[in-house]
């Protein structure tokens, strides 16, 4: 084998192991979406469990709604899911004394997630556990 034959080979291998490493990447970034008229409740457009987006039949999915989505579940998973949800009613029911109906906005979940929306790229340079800057 030349050992221009011996590059060219190789040059193909390294182009499959990028290929294949953007083929894990990309489907670790797809999300299940479930389109139905009973989860969320009627007033909701989406819901979040566990990663699976839980969406109203008549709802049009952006992709800053689903951005935003994915930062939820870049947060479950730092709280092992449950964790996730208790914190989430926990401080939902610290907040909403002092800030009544607008307390859902005021969770430091919720001010990453719309903070970060509108940015393709936000994930991708989050910090770990960046929620508590959000406090």
């Amino acid at each position: 084998m030349s050992s221009l034959e011996h590059a060219s080979n190789a040059k193909e291998a390294n182009n499959k192991s990028v290929n294949f490493f953007i083929t894990i990447k990309f489907f670790a970034n797809i999300m299940k979406i479930i389109y139905n008229n009973i989860i969320p409740f009627r007033g909701f457009a989406v819901v979040n469990l566990f990663g699976v987006l839980f969406v109203r039949k008549n709802v049009i999915l952006t992709d800053r709604i689903i951005n935003h989505e994915r930062i939820h579940t870049a947060q479950m998973k730092e709280l092992f899911y449950i964790g996730f949800y208790v914190w989430y009613l926990a401080e939902w029911l610290y907040k909403l004394p002092r800030y009544g109906n607008q307390a859902y906005y005021n969770i430091s979940f919720e001010r990453e997630a719309y903070s970060g929306e509108g940015a393709a790229s936000y994930l991708h340079n989050r910090r770990c556990f960046n929620f508590l800057n959000f406090r």
